[in-house]
């Protein structure tokens, strides 16, 4: 197929669209007419890095003000984080393909943004599990695996788990904008928003430390990502975002009730050591997941689990 080694194909359902040498691969700007779902990929890369860039930001002044603690408290957070968003990118991932395929082929907005609701709604489940466990048991999480002096990293987490929901569960909306080539106006609403926050973070961190930072993010986040981009969602790529709250508010029922039941009977528990609160969560789970799958979810999103479950099962 090709004889040039390096060398870099495009295929795409089996046909070739393109071949290069090594030396004459091109820019991965120039893929966005040929293979959207490289340029999206690509583009992401480029929005991790910035994200990476703005935490060592945040991170050095919260050294200035705050000195090392601070800094170790901030930075575990932000690992939490980080493991916390791969779960919702990944799933949009798997979307991906099917998204830029949809655009390519002048698929109508509702499609795209039924696409959309149906994606939020399966992230959503999967997060608000996380939500919900690392309410439950976040604190005997955080005391067994730094100590409890660092229990402030329980509340900056939890507040960055709660704002950055809203991103999570629309991240498709990256990619939507990426295969319509308008990511522009997204990037300069977040550049410019996080340019305020960091005029905001720079008193909180001053008096109130690691936590204090976190407010000006969380309110960032939730103002950028809820009512600013969910508008622009609404008017430039047609999706309709009073529906997906909708939904979303549905799903919420059973994650609501188990964070208020979970708390009423924590005080009567004991995870004093990591077999122990590996034995609530899975005790959690156990409850968790049936109720969830009965309540929460429709019948696509018990058809797509259960298909992922076979697959795992033929994997083995």
């Amino acid at each position: 197929m090709i004889r040039s080694n390096p060398g870099v194909i495009i295929l795409r359902e089996g046909t070739i669209l393109d071949k290069w040498a090594g030396k004459d691969v091109p820019d991965v700007k120039e893929l966005q007419d040929t293979d959207l779902t490289a340029y999206c990929v690509y583009s992401r890369e480029q929005m991790q890095r910035i994200y990476l860039v703005y935490s060592i930001i945040l991170l050095f002044f919260v050294g200035i003000f705050q000195g090392t603690t601070m800094v170790a408290i901030f930075s575990l957070a932000i690992q939490l984080k980080g493991m916390f968003y791969l779960f919702s990118s990944a799933i949009s991932s798997v979307f991906l393909p099917k998204v830029t395929r949809m655009v390519t082929s002048n698929t109508t907005a509702k499609e795209i943004s039924d696409l959309f609701i149906k994606t939020g709604r399966i992230q959503y489940a999967v997060i608000s599990y996380i939500i919900v466990g690392f309410v439950i048991f976040g604190k005997s999480f955080i005391t067994l695996w730094v100590g409890e002096e660092y229990m402030s990293v329980y509340y900056i987490t939890l507040m960055i788990f709660v704002c950055t929901t809203i991103p999570s569960i629309q991240n498709l909306g990256n990619s939507i904008l990426m295969a319509y080539n308008k990511m522009k106006r997204k990037t300069i609403i977040v550049i410019f928003a996080s340019l305020l926050s960091f005029v905001a973070i720079f008193p909180c961190a001053k008096y109130w430390g690691a936590v204090g930072c976190s407010f000006p993010i969380f309110l960032c986040i939730v103002i950028t990502y809820g009512p600013i981009l969910n508008k622009m969602y609404a008017r430039v790529i047609g999706i309709n975002v009073r529906q997906f709250w909708i939904e979303i508010l549905k799903m919420s029922l059973v994650p609501s009730l188990f964070v208020v039941a979970g708390l009423l009977i924590l005080p009567y528990t004991d995870f004093s050591d990591w077999g122990k609160l590996g034995l609530g969560i899975i005790a959690f789970s156990v409850f968790y997941l049936p109720v969830s799958y009965r309540l929460s979810l429709n019948n696509y999103e018990r058809n797509y689990f259960n298909s992922f479950m076979r697959k795992i099962k033929f994997v083995r």
